[in-house]
């Protein structure tokens, strides 16, 4: 299968949840996207390379009528069809299962044509360029031909001196110049202003934010509040590799809404959007590497 299951809310962009594949699920905790509103209508997507298709339609009504902000959930797991389910504050409202498009699971067979006809290309030109190289004795490549090339390709001004050893040379080919320095830091300075990337992580079947990282969490959200530009902020949360599927995703949600919590009381000009990845997402499949997968990832995208 090929595409993802994506929600939309009032007109906003598609937030992804969940592969369109046999297994997967996802969820997406709508809280901080509906501050201060009293009803909302919520779709769901099924968008892969051949289709994008509304699925179903959650109608949300009277969220501001109850003394406390409710805890709304949107959430898919795919088998034979796809199950969307509407939660509020952990109680089931609304519930629908509904087949996949025929279109979503039909391979994009053009796309991967083109691309088995590029590798067949890249492999006849490598072909053509290494027995091109070795067929410079042939009679018409004379010894001037053979210089020029060399003097083209590697002229001596540019290279080290590697007098010494061989492993003088290729130390010296490796060192990097304070040319390259500056512009590789230029570059990762000019990616880091664009999106900017943290992770926050949890003990074993936890959403309790721990002082270390309540500390760090203050400490971003305090960086990105003074840097005085409207912001969206993705929040995802990710489970160890153990347990039920439906408890991973609750667990991811909770987790992230966590993050969230802290980071909406100091973040005025940013939007927040909370997404449960359960473990569909994992960072390493290792049995005694688990705690890297008990994580929550933050960007910030202006």
């Amino acid at each position: 299968m090929a595409g993802w299951l994506a929600v939309l809310v009032d007109n906003r962009e598609l937030v992804r949840i969940a592969r369109l594949r046999h297994g997967a699920g996802g969820a997406l905790n709508l809280t901080t996207m509906l501050a201060g509103q009293d009803q909302a209508v919520v779709h769901v997507y099924v968008r892969s390379p051949k289709v994008r298709e509304r699925i179903h339609t959650f109608h949300l009504r009277d969220l501001t009528s109850r003394p406390e902000r409710p805890r709304i959930v949107v959430s898919a797991h795919v088998r034979d069809d796809v199950t969307v389910a509407l939660r509020v504050n952990g109680e089931l409202r609304e519930e629908r299962r509904i087949a996949i498009p025929d279109d979503a699971l039909r391979p994009a067979v053009a796309g991967w044509l083109v691309l088995a006809l590029l590798i067949l290309l890249l492999a006849a030109g490598t072909i053509w360029w290494v027995s091109r190289g070795r067929d410079q004795t042939a009679p018409g490549f004379t010894a001037a031909m053979r210089d020029r090339i060399v003097t083209v390709l590697t002229p001596t001004a540019a290279l080290p001196d590697v007098s010494g050893s061989p492993g003088d040379a290729v130390r010296a080919f490796d060192q990097p110049t304070q040319a390259d320095a500056e512009v590789q830091a230029d570059a990762e300075a000019e990616a880091d202003a664009i999106t900017r990337r943290w992770t926050i992580y949890f003990e074993p079947d936890s959403a309790v934010i721990t002082d270390d990282a309540r500390r760090r969490v203050d400490e971003l959200a305090a960086e990105i509040a003074g840097s005085h530009t409207p912001r969206t902020i993705e929040i995802t949360g990710h489970t160890a590799l153990f347990g039920s599927e439906a408890s991973r995703i609750d667990l991811s949600v909770r987790r992230a809404d966590a993050i969230a919590q802290v980071l909406s009381a100091v973040i005025d000009d940013g939007e927040l959007t909370v997404v449960g990845a359960g473990g569909t997402d994992p960072v390493t499949f290792d049995p005694d590497r688990q705690p890297e997968n008990r994580r929550v990832e933050i960007r910030a995208l202006p």
